[in-house]
């Protein structure tokens, strides 16, 4: 196993002589597991290694011996040692995220804020195979596209690295048990509360019936996804220049360009013009992407469209900008001068307005039909 993972990270090259490695341990087999690894073969590397250690404050005195244990496992061995306590269940409260997000986003948050302030460059992680495969269906369940099966990246921001995803579980598990690594059991591992656990306790087990070798399969797929993500990514990279174009609180889209690319590039740079503006995609689903470049290429001439997170794109014949929504008070009247023949969007009313000019009989008829169908009705 061993071998395989030195292989491994010299392939992604993931790490260099030299590296100041932060190592998130939760004291479970695959993170206890990196650690002992990465500190073995530190001189072979040449790198010097830290532990950072989140305690979530969910499971009382087994996750303070957790935290105790992975203390005195690092003191025995001289490997410098941190750790931050925080409530995770009030964080999932007051911000009204999941308690798999809040830890997620507080476990990151902690590791930074010790690699920025004791000069780590390098932040390992203890994902493998597994995790691979029930991301990847986590992500295809709740809605994703090609970025999203690409999957969890060996190396990410050139900082988060992941020496064991060329592993599975069971290799790890081997591997802490040759070495006589008594990890610690997270309980709550076991709990169908959280989306992951339900993915790992109930679904992947019917897929492995199906084929044993599914998680491998898995794997694999991510990293074609991957390859074509870098040869997309590489392409849209090139082009995106000529598109967008930023300026003082605002984004310009040339829809003249924009209109020779295929469908695929059309809306990732309409994703990456929210992103120029906003400096995130958060909230912004695929529905909202799909209805814009509908309306970028209609040939209506005057229009906007409203996105989560104050979010605005305006078309004004040949002008397409992203700008930042104006809140309106309720109290205050705002003029909109109407056009005919145009289409407007209100995505905070769910609604969608088209006008046009017609005559007063075609006006008395659509009237009638329209008064014959409620009372039909």
């Amino acid at each position: 196993m061993e071998k395989k993972v030195i292989q491994y990270i010299e392939e992604q090259g993931i790490l260099e002589a030299g590296d100041h490695v932060l190592i998130g341990v939760s004291g479970g087999a695959d993170s206890l597991a990196l650690l002992y690894f990465l500190d073995k073969f530190a001189d072979r590397f040449q790198i010097s290694i830290g532990v950072a250690h989140l305690h979530h404050g969910l499971r009382g005195q087994a996750a303070d011996a957790d935290e105790a244990f992975v203390r005195n496992f690092c003191q025995d061995r001289n490997i410098p040692f941190f750790s931050r306590q925080r409530n995770i269940q009030e964080i999932s409260r007051t911000e009204k995220i999941s308690v798999e997000e809040a830890g997620r986003k507080e476990r990151y948050d902690f590791f930074m804020a010790i690699a920025e302030q004791h000069r780590y460059n390098r932040i390992a992680m203890g994902h493998h195979i597994n995790d691979q495969a029930e991301t990847m269906l986590m992500r295809l369940i709740r809605g994703t596209g090609v970025k999203g099966v690409s999957g969890i990246k060996s190396s990410r921001d050139n900082l988060y690295i992941r020496p064991f995803l060329c592993l599975q579980k069971k290799e790890i598990l081997e591997y802490c048990e040759i070495h006589k690594l008594a990890f610690r059991t997270d309980a709550s591992n076991f709990q169908r509360d959280y989306t992951r656990n339900k993915i790992r306790l109930d679904i992947m087990p019917m897929i492995l019936e199906v084929n044993p070798k599914a998680e491998v399969h898995f794997n694999e797929f991510t990293k074609i996804a991957n390859e074509y993500e870098a040869f997309f990514e590489k392409y849209v990279d090139q082009i995106e220049a000529q598109i967008l174009t930023a300026k003082e609180k605002m984004v310009l889209i040339d829809r003249d360009l924009w209109l020779n690319e295929e469908a695929v590039v059309q809306k990732e740079i309409l994703r990456r013009s929210i992103f120029k503006f906003k400096g995130s995609l958060k909230e912004i689903e695929y529905n909202h992407i799909t209805a814009l470049s509908s309306l970028l290429k209609s040939n209506k001439t005057i229009w906007e469209i409203h996105f989560p997170n104050k979010v605005q794109v305006t078309r004004r014949y040949h002008r397409v900008m992203v700008t930042e929504k104006q809140e309106v008070k309720d109290d205050m009247i705002v003029p909109k001068r109407i056009h005919p023949n145009k289409t407007y969007i209100f995505s905070k009313e769910h609604l969608i307005i088209e006008t046009a000019l017609i005559s007063q009989d075609d006006f008395r008829k659509k009237r009638c039909f329209f008064f014959q169908r409620n009372r039909k009705s």
